[in-house]
């Protein structure tokens, strides 16, 4: 009540002293039309050799500037250029409405020469010549009637204040270092309007601006909530620099207008009174009118003061028995690396730490003013998150849970985040807030994959591990048996030398014991248990050897081509064993060819760094010789490629292929130290590239 009361008396007080607070302008009762006495020679000939000038203001700055929309400029600012212009015969050539930024760079650029009405400010004196002020009104401060109270400019830190840009209470409120939060609009209107529909939580204007806003769109929502530190706000007539002359010009002009001139421009705007010049048999009167009610007023403003002590006494014990609170809110609130974000029940952000702009690639102010919660979450999301977590939970509960979704960078780029958000209410149980914490989970799931992969290789190996031990077992009892068979045929056949029939039968049990035993040795292989006699070779020299045996066992229709590395270095192995691997590499090739086709040999030398390694575990890093075996066959699909090693796996059909080919080959290669990789596209063909550990050694 007590405060509804004081904005009144703010009110009145200043109606009241609004007088005293315009500049009082010397009164010249001579014939305006007589100004060619006043003007020097340079002047007038500035006259005349400018009889037009471009003249530009504020868009929506009523009742000073503004513009209809007819696109007429409008506004007590105006109204004195036209009147004092018209003295001199030039003639003002209205722009377009422009932002009032835009103003401000095209005066700069000398495409305005004249602006209606602007505040001096040091940055625009530097390409601006200012008049005498002309205009001259408190700063107020606007808010709703039921907001908190406000007292003055220190109630505004942390509070959402309503500006438009480059104005220059904008300017003022950054150079005085009081934090607000900046809610931009375009125009005086706008921010106004942003005040009486809640956007923002107050304004700071010129009393007139205020009054004329509030009167004409019925903004009864709204009141003065305090008077500003801030000196009274002063309009000027600004001209451009180079123009020295148009602004002493105007000057002249402004002290010949009679205070009659003033109240017709005026009130034709303003519905108070002003009145410029005050004579002696009026000075009783206004002493009546203005001392009784200020008398008054003094009265009501003691008795507030009083009041106003006690409040903020109150308001200061609570302050600081929050601060140390907020303080250590406002820590955990910027250095957390987790991010902390809050929307309204709409998803529109409110305010966000650096963590989370920095996890979105945002600025705070582009969070704020461009981009809502929606904008951020792919769309596969936004129905599932609304439904479950939204409705079920948050609505219901007031806490989500933790639980995981995607967000889109500002970069277009999609990554995991994990996050757990909480609702606040308001007394009437509607949500009107949210607060996230919301971490980024990229890294955490490319080490899980990681570990999966790493865990599927040991797995893999492990299980070849296993293979092998018992293929090693098996052979070695299966070779021993085969040994003490083929060694009785062999004996039992020399001495039955008369016996054709019989002797036909032994032989066909040793042709099966020695295919048993070339079985015996590719399990032997495959196990990394067959005898070798390892020697220090190039393998170019024994590729070159094989070369006639290979052709022969691929047939006409295959052509081989041999592609060898001459400056090859040298391996330690077994010839027999390189032998092994060609004619099984080259054995599938031929299977995986339908008609004509060509298998394609190379060497070269390698170098496996820890990158690689890192990259393919199993694999150590030095110096390698690579045996490059590829054909354009068939090819094979992704899923058979790890198992393809594995003793007696194959895609053939039954009767053509043991399964054991691709097993021994990979057997050699480890028995050697070496390992080996194969890529594989359907209908593209395979290659194979075995890599043997480079022999340092002399001896060849």
């Amino acid at each position: 009540m007590i405060k509804s009361s004081v904005n009144t008396i703010y009110i009145i007080c200043f109606i009241l002293i609004l007088n005293f607070l315009m500049p009082y302008q010397t009164v010249n009762s001579s014939d305006l039309s007589d100004v060619s006495s006043i003007l020097t020679p340079e002047e007038k000939t500035w006259i005349s050799n400018h009889p037009v000038l471009k003249v530009n203001g504020p868009k929506a700055f009523p009742p000073f500037s503004f513009f209809e929309d007819t696109g007429d400029a409008k506004g007590i600012a105006y109204d004195y250029l036209m009147l004092i212009m018209g003295q001199i015969g030039i003639k003002l050539e209205v722009a377009s409405p422009l932002p009032w930024p835009e103003v401000l760079n095209k005066a700069k650029a000398k495409e305005i020469d004249i602006i209606s009405c602007v505040a001096k400010a040091p940055d625009r004196e530097e390409y601006l010549s200012f008049s005498d002020p002309y205009l001259t009104f408190p700063l107020v401060i606007i808010s709703r009637r039921e907001s908190e109270f406000i007292g003055g400019l220190d109630d505004l830190k942390g509070r959402k204040v309503a500006m438009v840009k480059k104005n220059i209470v904008y300017e003022w409120l950054n150079r005085d270092k009081i934090a607000v939060v900046s809610h931009f609009e375009e125009s005086a209107l706008d921010c106004i309007k942003s005040v009486s529909s809640g956007k923002a939580e107050a304004y700071i204007d010129n009393l007139a601006s205020a009054v004329y806003f509030i009167e004409k769109y019925g903004l009864t929502n709204l009141k003065v909530a305090a008077p500003t530190a801030y000196q009274n706000y002063d309009l000027h007539i600004a001209v451009r620099k180079d123009f020295p002359e148009l602004s002493s010009i105007i000057n002249k002009l402004l002290k010949r207008l009679t205070s009659d001139q003033h109240t017709q421009i005026r009130n034709r705007w303003l519905s108070v009174r002003y009145e410029y010049g005050i004579s002696p048999d009026d000075l009783k009167r206004w002493g009546l009118i203005i001392g009784t009610p200020l008398f008054i007023i003094i009265s009501l403003i003691i008795f507030w003061n009083r009041r106003l002590k006690l409040e903020i006494a109150e308001r200061k014990r609570v302050e600081n028995a929050l601060s140390e609170s907020q303080r250590r809110y406002s820590e955990i609130f910027e250095t957390s690396r987790d991010g902390f974000v809050f929307v309204d029940s709409e998803g529109k952000f409110i305010d966000a730490n650096q963590a989370y702009c920095t996890m979105l690639g945002y600025t705070l102010e582009e969070l704020t003013h461009k981009a809502n919660f929606y904008e951020i979450t792919p769309r596969i999301w936004r129905d599932w998150e609304l439904k479950e977590i939204w409705e079920k939970r948050l609505l219901k509960e007031g806490y989500s849970g933790i639980y995981e979704k995607e967000y889109i960078r500002k970069d277009g780029t999609i990554f995991p985040v994990e996050l757990q958000s909480y609702t606040f209410f308001d007394e009437s149980g509607e949500p009107y807030y949210l607060w996230g914490i919301v971490r980024d989970i990229t890294s955490r799931n490319l080490a899980e994959e990681e570990r999966e992969r790493l865990r599927e290789q040991l797995y893999q190996a492990q299980k070849m591990e296993s293979i092998g031990r018992l293929a090693g077992g098996i052979a070695h009892d299966f070779n021993n048996m085969l040994g003490v068979i083929l060694g009785q045929t062999e004996l039992a056949m020399a001495q039955i030398h008369d016996v054709a029939l019989l002797k036909n039968k032994l032989t066909q049990i040793r042709n099966a014991t020695e295919r048993s035993m070339n079985l015996t040795r590719q399990l032997l292989a495959y196990a990394r248990k067959q005898t070798i006699t390892p020697k220090v070779v190039n393998i170019n020299e024994l590729l070159e050897g094989m070369l006639k045996v290979l052709r022969d066992l691929m047939g006409n229709h295959i052509e081989i081509i041999l592609l060898p590395d001459y400056a090859l270095w040298l391996v330690k192995i077994d010839p027999t064993q390189l032998d092994q691997i060609l004619t099984n590499l080259c054995v599938n090739a031929r299977d995986a060819i339908s008609g004509n086709g060509k298998v394609t040999i190379e060497t070269e030398n390698t170098v496996c760094d820890q990158e690689y390694c890192d990259a393919n575990p199993g694999v150590t890093a030095g110096e390698y010789v690579q045996l490059i075996v590829s054909d354009d066959g068939c090819g094979m699909e992704r899923e058979y490629l790890e198992k393809i090693f594995e003793p007696f796996f194959t895609t053939k059909e039954v009767g053509k292929g043991t399964g054991l080919g691709l097993a021994t080959v990979y057997g050699i290669v480890k028995q050697n130290q070496g390992f080996i990789k194969v890529d594989s596209k359907l209908d593209m063909g395979t290659t194979f590239r075995i890599y043997f550990p480079r022999c340092n050694c002399s001896e060849s």
